[in-house]
């Protein structure tokens, strides 16, 4: 008789979004909010999670910065709240790997190429 269990990291888009002035590129753009989190599967079937941060991702400028953990947990289970941009402090600029998630790298590749396919246009 066999097991299969393992530990994996994933990531998950919270449904919020709120429109503000980017406290760090200065453009008007939205905020997004995810989760990732560490979990643990037995026969492929994830049984619990743990080490939940939550994470507030520019998509302006694909900036990124961790939240309170408990903005977070209410952000999660669907409470209005806002997230005061003064309280922002970014650890990632410009869309780092490590916080992108392939859509969102690819939704800033996209941006990058129509910005260079513009300026070419000019």
């Amino acid at each position: 008789m066999f097991f299969v269990a393992g530990i994996s990291q994933g990531e998950k888009l919270l449904k919020f979004s709120q429109l503000l002035i980017c406290p760090n590129c200065g453009r008007y753009g939205r905020v997004s909010v995810f989760m990732r989190y560490t979990c643990f599967t037995f026969f492929f079937i994830p049984l619990f999670r743990w080490n939940r941060r939550y994470y507030a991702r520019m998509e302006c400028c694909g900036a990124v910065c961790e939240l309170d953990p408990a903005l977070g947990k209410a952000i999660a289970r669907g409470q209005t709240v806002s997230i005061d941009p003064n309280a922002l402090h970014f650890l990632a600029a410009g869309g780092s790997a490590l916080f992108m998630s392939a859509a969102a790298a690819v939704t800033q590749r996209r941006r990058i190429s129509g910005t260079a396919q513009s300026a070419v246009n000019r």
